[in-house]
């Protein structure tokens, strides 16, 4: 356990000394697996694509906890609010990871429209720092862009751009958050079934294809898996359904690191616009 521990302090300290700080939780694809689907899209949806905001249906909220590796020093958290508006919506998505000497945090306020009945567009503005016991802390601004295009009532494809520009940390802005684009096409399939696939750049490192399938058995149970090629990282969760809540139990492994351990839970409220 020390020595991967060792490895992975050594991989956090190599991203920042390269100006990579890009710091998601492994089972990120687990909340935005459903991005691309009008059916099954839920309030995490809008922090994958911000787009999503132009869909949603109903005022929302929802939290994810995960375990890195079992290590509670590389926690990761994530908490998300999304309110409908007429044909748009307005979002806040935020992120802590890390531990009380070394942490990452991120809030952001995202807005999503839907210009018509088969396109949306959305943005999201976020504040992020990272706080280093001994050496004080750094803070930035970037930004994200998204747009989902809806082929048909099955179909949805969308493109993703964060941080195109920006995001430098430090007093030299040595350090800088990495760009990332994304492309992928999800399929409702049926009314029980859907799957999709991403195809992720980012900045310095090699292409990553995100693959991601959900079956709902009833009203009360679904299942979610997945897996993301880059760093051979595979996800499954089973989600629990009653009233007008869910919580899903989830878990990824990679394959040197092994499980990381996760729950998430959504809390969908009442209507509050009509689109």
């Amino acid at each position: 356990m020390k020595i991967i521990f060792l490895q992975i302090l050594t991989s956090c300290f190599v991203s920042f000394s390269f100006a990579q700080i890009v710091r998601s939780p492994l089972s990120n694809h687990y909340t935005g697996a459903v991005t691309y689907s009008k059916k099954f899209a839920d309030v995490f949806s809008f922090s994958g694509n911000q787009a999503a905001l132009g869909n949603l249906k109903n005022s929302a909220a929802g939290l994810y906890g995960e375990k890195r590796f079992g290590l509670n020093a590389l926690g990761n958290y994530h908490g998300v609010i999304g309110i409908p508006l007429k044909n748009a919506g307005v979002g806040v998505n935020m992120y802590y990871s890390g531990s009380g000497d070394f942490n990452e945090t991120q809030a952001g306020l995202a807005y999503g429209l839907l210009l018509a009945s088969n396109i949306a567009i959305g943005t999201q503005v976020n504040f992020n720092q990272v706080r280093i016991t001994g050496y004080g802390a750094a803070s930035t601004v970037n930004f994200e862009l998204g747009t989902l295009f809806f082929l048909s009532s099955k179909v949805t494809m969308g493109l993703h751009i964060y941080n195109p520009v920006g995001g430098k940390f430090g007093k030299n802005s040595s350090e800088k958050f990495a760009s990332i684009y994304k492309a992928g096409v999800g399929y409702d399939a049926s009314e029980n079934f859907f799957v999709s696939a991403e195809i992720a750049k980012e900045e310095n490192l090699p292409v990553n294809v995100n693959t991601a399938m959900q079956y709902n058995f009833n009203n009360h149970f679904l299942a979610r898996g997945g897996v993301s090629s880059a760093i051979a990282n595979y996800f499954l969760g089973v989600g629990i359904l009653w009233s007008a809540m869910r919580l899903d139990v989830i878990s990824s492994y990679h394959q040197q690191l092994g499980f990381s351990p996760s729950l998430m839970m959504v809390f969908n409220f009442s209507e509050t616009a009509a689109k």
